[in-house]
């Protein structure tokens, strides 16, 4: 999520660094999306709170 967030949402940069394909980085998100019951591309609310939750996480302002 980090690295999505660091590509500003964008999928071929994300799968190139992460070493994978652009569907299997999709499963990956569909996977996120399952875990947390709510949609991320759908708006902006729940990128919003997994951003604010990965800070609190690492404890840095930087994701």
């Amino acid at each position: 999520m980090r690295t999505w967030f660091r590509h500003d949402l964008r999928t071929a940069p994300v799968a190139a660094e992460l070493g994978i394909s652009a569907h299997g980085l999709r499963k990956r998100l569909a996977r996120v999306e399952e875990l947390l019951g709510r949609a991320l591309p759908a708006g902006p609310s729940a990128r919003y709170d997994l951003h604010h939750a990965l800070r609190v996480h690492t404890g840095s302002a930087s994701v």
